[in-house]
């Protein structure tokens, strides 16, 4: 079989009971996740480091 690369899919199994899913959707339900970017121009991809800074001329 060939070496996958980072772009391949990759098969994944878990196995969890029925409470320990049930818990994990209460817990989700209940995260209070941060609202969406306000900021005008901000770089939606942070991992973008030439759109990070304005000052910095291209």
């Amino acid at each position: 079989m060939p070496r996958s690369t980072s772009n391949d899919i990759r098969r994944f199994d878990g196995r969890a009971t029925d409470t320990d899913l049930e818990d994990l959707r209460t817990r989700l339900a209940a995260t209070r996740f941060p609202e969406a970017e306000t900021v005008r121009g901000a770089p939606r991809d942070p991992s973008d480091g030439t759109k990070a800074c304005p000052s910095r001329t291209s």
